[in-house]
């Protein structure tokens, strides 16, 4: 079966990122694989009494989090069932994590830039090393309403 991996982060571009992902899924009755990097702030070299392990529960939590609202999400929008849809949380580096789990895949799509970076850039930092590293073909979705913000 055909399989498309997107990149998600709750952002605006990353959400139009998914729903672009998700009709082309329909288009080749591909599977729709969500993946969501994530990684915990880096405060040092020693574990204050067990912050490092709670700080990176509490952000697998939100990952896992943020995953089952995007596919109750496409649940409610798509109700007919047309396209199987999997996730997974990563902890890493987004770019790196993204080319390392859509290996095997037929098409990567993210978003052209998510919650960080400058809005006037045409890729951000993730979609450009992505598009120069994997090896698959890639999309970049860029947010519709980038006049506005």
């Amino acid at each position: 079966m055909t399989k498309i991996v997107v990149g998600v982060d709750g952002s605006a571009v990353g959400n139009e990122a998914l729903a672009w992902a998700y009709a082309e899924a329909v288009i080749r009755g591909a599977e729709l694989h969500l993946v969501h990097c994530w990684d915990y702030p880096y405060y040092g070299t020693m574990d204050m009494v067990g912050l490092d392990e709670k700080i990176r529960e509490t952000s697998r939590v939100a990952a896992q989090q943020l995953l089952d609202e995007l596919i109750t999400q496409l649940h409610a929008q798509h109700s007919d069932g047309a396209v199987v849809v999997t996730a997974e949380s990563v902890q890493g580096g987004a770019a790196w994590s993204l080319v390392k789990a859509a290996k095997g895949a037929d098409l990567l799509v993210v978003g052209s830039r998510g919650r960080g970076g400058f809005a006037g850039l045409l890729l951000g930092s993730v979609s450009q090393t992505v598009v120069s590293h994997s090896e698959i073909p890639v999309v970049v979705v860029h947010h519709q309403h980038a006049a506005a913000d």
